[in-house]
C-alpha cells in the first residue's frame, strides 16, 4: 500500500463550512481549491482521494482507505460527523497505525500482527498501549459496569493480579461506559468486598479502541463489546485472542495458565500440549528432514519420550522451569 504524505480528517463542522462555501454544491475540484488554499499548498486532483462519510465512527470511516491499495493518491480527505484529526501517515506507519491493511478493511484483528497503538484515558491515569512495552499485556473488554457477571470478573481478575505481575504481566481492561462509572464501580466492589481494582480500565464512550480490536460484535450489539481477551507480549505482537458471549464469565485461571504456557514456549523454543501446566514436559519441534526423522525415532526408542517422530516431549531447559516455579 503505497500512502506517501498526509492524511486529512475534517470533523463535520468544517464539512459544514465547505458545503456553505459551495452553497451545498459540493464538486471534488472546489473541495480541493479549497483545501489548497488552506494549506498554502496546491493539491492536486488526481493524487487525491475524496470520501464523505456519515458514519460517526473513525474506524468504519477508515475502511473506506481500501481504495488506496488501487488509487495510490497522496492525500486523502475523509468527511463526517465526529472527530477531527490530522494523521501525518509516515508517523503512523511507523507507529503501526496503518500497520496491517485487513485491520483496516474488516476491523479484524489477527494474531501475529503488531497491536495497534491507543491513547486512552483511565481509572489510573492516560494510558497508551506503548506503556506496557517490555511487558506482558491481558487487555479485556467487559460489556458494562454494574453488572453481574462482568463484577465477578473484575474481582477475580484482581484476586489473580499478583500471579499476573510475577508473569511480568500486566492486565488492562475496557467498556464504553464513562471513567465516572467506572470509578463508582470500583469504588462500589470495595465497599462491599474490601478488593481495590489494581489495574485500569479505559473508558471508551466512543467505541473506537473496541472497534479497532474487533471487541464489539455487531450481531450481539452495536455499542456493548462483548468478553475479549487480547495477550500481548512484550514486543507488541498479538498472541493470543479470546472471546466469550455476554452471559458466560472468563475463567482466570486459563488466562494464567495461557500466558504461562506462551512464556513456555518462547523461552524453550517448543509447543505445550493440550492441558499443558508450569513444569510438565514440552513438544519437541517435528524434523524437518529425513535423516533428522530417523534420528529421532532413535532417540524416542532409547527415551520413550514419544509416540511417533511427530509428536516426542522433552523437559524444558532449567532455565525456563525455574522461571516457571517462580511464577507460581
Amino acid at each position: 500500500m503505497c500512502i506517501e504524505k498526509l492524511f486529512l480528517y475534517i470533523n463535520f463542522e468544517n464539512a459544514g463550512n465547505i458545503a456553505n462555501l459551495f452553497e451545498g454544491n459540493i464538486e471534488p475540484n472546489r473541495i480541493i481549491e479549497y483545501l489548497s488554499a488552506l494549506n498554502h499548498k496546491k493539491i492536486e486532483p488526481e493524487k487525491t482521494l475524496i470520501i464523505f462519510d456519515e458514519i460517526q465512527e473513525l474506524p468504519r470511516a477508515l475502511t473506506s482507505l481500501k481504495y488506496f491499495a488501487e488509487e495510490k493518491p497522496e492525500y486523502a480527505i475523509l468527511i463526517n460527523k465526529k472527530n477531527s484529526f490530522t494523521y501525518n501517515i509516515k508517523k503512523y506507519e511507523k507507529e503501526n497505525f496503518f500497520m496491517d491493511y485487513e485491520l483496516m478493511m474488516n476491523g479484524n484483528l489477527k494474531i501475529g500482527q503488531k497491536a495497534p497503538n491507543f491513547n486512552a484515558t483511565t481509572t489510573y491515569g492516560a494510558k497508551c498501549l506503548n506503556d506496557y512495552k517490555g511487558k506482558w499485556l491481558v487487555f479485556f473488554s467487559h460489556p458494562g459496569d454494574f453488572t453481574p457477571v462482568c463484577t465477578t470478573e473484575m474481582i477475580a481478575f484482581s484476586k489473580a493480579y499478583t500471579y499476573f505481575q510475577e508473569m511480568n504481566t500486566e492486565l488492562l481492561g475496557l467498556s464504553i461506559d464513562s471513567n465516572s462509572s467506572h470509578l463508582a464501580w470500583m469504588n462500589d466492589i470495595y465497599i462491599r468486598t474490601g478488593i481495590i481494582l489494581p489495574f485500569p480500565i479505559i473508558a471508551d464512550r466512543s467505541g473506537e479502541i473496541a472497534r479497532l480490536y474487533g471487541m464489539i460484535s455487531k450481531d450481539i450489539s452495536n455499542t456493548q463489546t462483548v468478553r475479549d481477551v487480547v495477550i500481548i507480549d512484550p514486543e507488541g505482537i498479538v498472541r493470543v485472542i479470546l472471546t466469550y458471549p455476554l452471559n458466560v464469565g472468563r475463567n482466570i485461571t486459563e488466562i494464567v495458565r495461557t500466558v504461562q504456557a506462551l512464556q513456555m514456549a518462547d523461552c524453550s523454543k517448543a509447543s505445550t500440549p493440550a492441558n499443558w501446566v508450569p513444569n510438565q514436559p514440552v513438544i519437541v519441534p517435528a524434523p524437518q528432514t529425513y535423516p533428522e526423522l530417523e534420528e529421532r525415532q532413535k532417540y524416542i526408542e532409547e527415551n520413550n519420550n514419544g509416540m511417533s517422530w511427530y509428536l516426542s516431549f522433552k523437559e524444558p531447559p532449567q532455565k525456563c522451569i525455574e522461571s516457571d516455579k517462580d511464577k507460581i
